[in-house]
């Protein structure tokens, strides 16, 4: 009872925090719809709105725990408890976005020349694989989003400035000339053709491998955010 209790505080917190966010949303593409009929120029157009929903659900796994954590532990709550509670909400509020955007992606479409993100990528595809990628996806980004926020204040600040800084620039600058100039792009390849497999757009369209591995990492993402959390220090 007292988790569902929870669940209802986050919930309604994310709602209100996605209300703003669909407001700005939908009046930036009304001003463009505004600016599309005025110009008269047919080649106006919009696309990937999506990934803007992708940055809003990173903030949303960010800030669920540099709000509340401190909060629900003085309430009597178990760490096992706020991972449950949060990965509830990553799954509630990225179907309600995915449903959104996909109401939002068809009326835009209907008006100006608009394309989304899934589009591009997938074509002309059912609507229910449509809300599956755009939900896994948003999960997922939610659920890595908790987990990086959790690590970090594990951390050192020596040992944050070398794992989010140093080895990210160095992965980044040393990889691509090794590879290219020692391994003859080999690197490169593999990482290619796995993003290619991830997504399901290795040879044909295969929309089913996407949401599978989508769930995967999910899960992966959310196990190890419990690991991390049990040792989490309580911040200010």
């Amino acid at each position: 009872m007292r988790l569902k209790q929870a669940f209802k505080y986050q919930i309604c917190s994310s709602f209100k925090a996605v209300g703003i966010y669909y407001s700005i949303m939908i009046a930036i593409r009304l001003a463009m719809v505004v600016i599309f009929v005025l110009s008269g120029n047919q080649k106006t157009n919009m696309s990937a709105m999506e990934s803007n929903s992708m940055v809003f659900m990173g903030f949303l796994g960010v800030y669920s725990i540099l709000d509340d954590f401190k909060f629900f532990l003085q309430n009597g709550y178990s760490r096992k408890s706020l991972i449950k509670l949060y990965t509830c909400q990553f799954l509630a509020v990225g179907a309600i976005i995915s449903i959104v955007e996909i109401i939002l992606a068809i009326a835009t479409s209907s008006i100006m020349n608009y394309s989304s993100l899934f589009m591009q990528l997938y074509g002309s595809q059912p609507l229910i694989m449509q809300f599956l990628w755009l939900w896994g996806i948003y999960c997922i980004i939610g659920a890595v989003a908790l987990l990086i926020t959790i690590i970090n204040f594990r951390l050192s600040k020596f040992s944050r400035i070398v794992i989010f800084i140093a080895l990210p620039i160095a992965l980044v600058t040393l990889i691509p000339a090794i590879d290219h100039y020692l391994l003859q792009g080999v690197v490169m390849s593999a990482i290619f053709d796995f993003v290619l497999y991830f997504f399901g757009l290795q040879g044909s369209v295969n929309l089913v491998a996407p949401v599978i591995n989508f769930i995967i990492v999910f899960i992966i993402a959310c196990g190890l955010a419990y690991v991390a959390i049990r040792k989490m220090p309580v911040f200010k």
